[in-house]
């Protein structure tokens, strides 16, 4: 989802040739997004709710 909403900043900081604040604003998007599923992609991985004892929820405790 990152990679998408990166290239429309992108595509609109090219296509456009938005103005001084405009500018900053597509950067300040770029860096909320970059930090926001970073942040969701550790919680992601290390966040594990025992809601079931027969069947795991998360994605590193199944046992192949």
């Amino acid at each position: 989802m990152f990679f998408t909403k990166l290239s429309i900043f992108i595509l609109y900081y090219r296509l456009f040739n938005p103005s001084k604040v405009m500018r900053y604003l597509i950067y300040f998007g770029v860096t909320f997004n970059f930090l926001f599923y970073t942040i969701y992609l550790f919680f992601y991985a290390l966040y594990c709710p025992n809601t079931s004892k027969r069947a795991p929820t998360c994605a590193h405790s199944v046992k192949v």
